[in-house]
């Protein structure tokens, strides 16, 4: 019983929690068709990150989740031999640093899309902090690192 709570609880809520968060935004993306080029790009880069970010999703945690599943059903079998449950045990733990590890591929995932569709050196985050520096304010402190100690 609580394998399946933890099933729910895990991983079909937080899923479908995301699905439709997710699907609200792009629904919101996709209803304005009439916008211009730059817009399109923006729209289209926005709906792009949604996916990879929710292939990541699925693919970091359903293993995880799947296996352990199974791995707790063959556990409870009275026929289930050590060298099968020591498998199983293993798999659940090469499962687990995959799911433990989407921690690190969200960030990753959303730098290399932001760069790799960068056009300008505005857009990408040093940019970011050397225009904000630079845009009608008071010149940054050399104590500064977020711009460049200029």
């Amino acid at each position: 019983m609580l394998n399946y709570f933890s099933l729910v609880v895990g991983f079909i809520i937080p899923f479908l929690v995301i699905l439709l968060c997710y699907a609200g935004i792009l629904r919101t993306l996709l209803r304005n068709n009439n916008s211009a080029n730059k817009q399109r790009y923006t729209r289209n880069k926005a709906i792009r990150m949604i996916v990879v970010v929710m292939l990541a999703f699925l693919v970091s945690f359903m293993p995880y989740h799947i296996q352990r599943t199974l791995h707790l059903h063959f556990k409870n079998r009275k026929t289930a031999k050590c060298e099968e449950i020591i498998y199983m045990q293993k798999s659940v733990v090469i499962t687990l640093c995959l799911a433990a590890a989407n921690s690190c591929f969200d960030p990753m995932l959303y730098f290399f899309i932001w760069k790799r569709t960068s056009t300008s050196t505005n857009n990408h985050p040093k940019g970011f902090w050397k225009h904000q520096c630079n845009s009608q304010r008071p010149p940054c402190s050399p104590k500064l690192s977020a711009c460049g100690g200029e």
